[in-house]
């Protein structure tokens, strides 16, 4: 049996609704697509996503300042505070692991809920800053931090990008910006497959974070915008 699969038996011994963060993601990712929807995926990286769940969409676009290898998907290169789509044009935003990096959070919301429609949907999935592995993280020189993330979490050298961390906490994620208001906030723990070691003190830190009061302080946060009108 892989190790993966006997992580997966081994979470689900102790917690049986547990599902990853990816998974979580795509869910609501997912129950938010339509036909009659325009969505961005702002940070897109390889486009992957667009990729694979863009025919859920009426049209589904790819945003990045690098462009991917795939030259097929839809993509056009832009940063997220310079996003190149007319006022109330968009019906849904996505920014994937893509807040922690932004370094002026809230002028990037501010474009985002510039070009989404009244009623449109945000979702981020990011990192969150109360997590102690990830505070401790923080307190690392960026190229330690780099090489500990290529070794441990088997992330390819390139993949790794410089973070802020301005907008990674839960009160940040419970403000309202501009007409972007916050209808669905989530944290999700994030079990460590490829290293032992951190594999059993994750899943103890997902058990000891269970309880509603607590759970705020897992790794990971995902959140549901949506534009007022």
């Amino acid at each position: 049996m892989k190790s993966q699969e006997k992580a997966e038996k081994i979470i689900h011994i102790f917690d049986n609704s547990f599902k990853p963060r990816w998974v979580r993601y795509i869910e609501v990712l997912k129950s938010n697509l339509n036909k009659s929807s325009i969505w961005i995926d702002c940070g897109c990286g390889e486009n992957e996503y667009v990729k694979e769940f863009g025919t859920l969409a009426g049209k589904a676009i790819g945003l990045d300042v690098f462009e991917p290898h795939d030259k097929v998907t839809p993509f056009i290169a832009a940063p997220v505070n310079k996003l190149p789509f007319e006022n109330n044009t968009i019906d849904f935003a996505t920014l994937r692991f893509v807040a922690e990096h932004l370094p002026n959070p809230d002028s990037d919301l501010n474009e985002i809920e510039r070009v989404l429609k009244p009623g449109g949907r945000l979702i981020v999935l990011t990192t969150n800053v109360h997590n102690p592995v990830i505070a401790l993280a923080r307190l690392l020189p960026y190229r330690f931090k780099k090489k500990l993330i290529t070794k441990i979490f088997k992330v390819e050298d390139e993949d790794i990008f410089p973070t802020y961390h301005n907008f990674n906490t839960p009160k940040a994620f419970n403000k309202k910006y501009g007409k972007l208001s916050p209808i669905h906030i989530e944290y999700i723990s994030d079990i460590n497959r490829t290293n032992n070691f951190f594999f059993v003190l994750y899943l103890l830190w997902h058990l000891f974070t269970t309880p509603k009061f607590i759970n705020r302080f897992r790794s990971n946060i995902l959140a549901v915008y949506g534009k007022t009108n």
